[in-house]
């Protein structure tokens, strides 16, 4: 796909740049990333000794399992793209955030292995879907001047999130089980969902809605 032409002086470097920092929509956007990868990463991380310690299933099928995890992830960010430019990106983050909840609360609620197939499948539907939107959203945010340094620290605080996610949910494991992490992990999205319509309602002008 072409680029549009423009002029080298719109991406060209600029010290003023560095105030798209101070923008209330970016700041939220910014503590989206660190809610959404923690619990997503978190229970994702979980899926495989799930399956193994909670519905029996061994290990070398756990990795068939995942696999077809890895199918749903590319089929979800193959339909992100043309599915956001029809509903837009609010709808878009809202929608991933709603089937990341709904999917993380039924793998607490799968009563068996052959069920989980299509749980787990869902589940990486929802994780392509909402890397891509993110990902979308963050080159939005990102000020042309400095776009790889924005989009860099976007990606980083994702990072955050998914390393404090991690060690809560063995915690959450060690201490109440699989069921009620997933379960956890499935309200903390929810929680998520006041931020998406605070980034959209303070966003910098020429932020697609």
């Amino acid at each position: 796909m072409k680029e549009g032409k423009r002029h080298i002086a719109e991406g060209a470097y600029q010290k003023d740049a560095f105030k798209a920092f101070k923008d209330w929509g970016f700041i939220l956007f910014l503590v989206l990333g660190i809610l959404y990868p923690l619990a997503l990463y978190s229970a994702n991380s979980m899926i495989g000794p799930f399956l193994n310690e909670v519905l029996g299933v061994s290990l070398d099928s756990v990795g068939v399992y995942l696999s077809v995890f890895g199918i749903g992830a590319v089929l979800g960010a193959v339909v992100g793209g043309p599915l956001m430019k029809r509903i837009g990106r609010r709808n878009s983050i809202l929608a991933a955030l709603l089937l990341t909840t709904i999917v993380t609360a039924a793998m607490a609620l799968v009563p068996s292995a052959g069920l989980a197939w299509v749980v787990v499948f869902v589940f990486g539907v929802a994780f392509g879907y909402y890397e891509t939107v993110y990902m979308a959203m963050g080159m939005d945010f990102s000020d042309p001047r400095i776009a790889a340094f924005m989009f860099s620290i976007i990606m980083a605080v994702g990072n955050i999130g998914i390393g404090l996610g991690q060690p809560l949910a063995g915690v959450l494991v060690d201490g109440m089980g699989f069921k009620a992490m997933f379960l956890i992990l499935a309200v903390v999205h929810v929680l998520s969902l006041p931020l998406v319509f605070g980034i959209f309602k303070v966003r910098k002008e020429g932020i697609p809605q």
